[in-house]
């Protein structure tokens, strides 16, 4: 019987371990600052149309590979995550938002003289929204 305890905590034990999707929010929080950092360098050197358009392919490249980091671990925020990993991943979405927000903010006079760019950017925001929407 002792055994067969042990044994079980064992398997407990495991398997938590394999639970656990610390890793996974890591290599999610790497990509996402990237990604937001390589839009805001590109924005901030060429806040017109063609750099939002410029920002808008690079995101393109790794918005399917964030996509789906996001999903494999939003369902495990609130079950298989540290509280330290949640805290992590609240903070990186909030300083990425704020980054694009600042740039947004920067570059506000020639975004709005240029409709393009206005219209590009907006779309970019929304697209990147998008990564944390339910999978449809």
């Amino acid at each position: 019987m002792k055994r067969m305890t042990s044994l079980l905590i064992a398997i407990i034990c495991i398997g938590l371990s394999g639970c656990n999707k610390d890793a996974d929010v890591d290599a999610f929080i790497v990509d996402l600052n990237a990604a937001t950092n390589e839009i805001v360098e590109t924005i901030d050197a060429a806040p017109t149309a063609a750099g939002v358009g410029e920002a808008q392919k690079a995101f393109d490249a790794k918005k399917p590979e964030l996509k789906s980091k996001w999903n494999g671990i939003k369902g495990a925020i609130g079950l298989q995550l540290s509280f330290g990993k949640r805290k992590e991943i609240e903070d990186s979405v909030a300083n990425n938002v704020t980054a694009l927000n600042e740039i947004s903010t920067k570059h506000a006079a020639e975004l709005a003289k240029d409709e393009e760019a206005s219209a590009k950017f907006k779309a970019l925001l929304a697209d990147y929204q998008s990564v944390f929407e339910p999978s449809k």
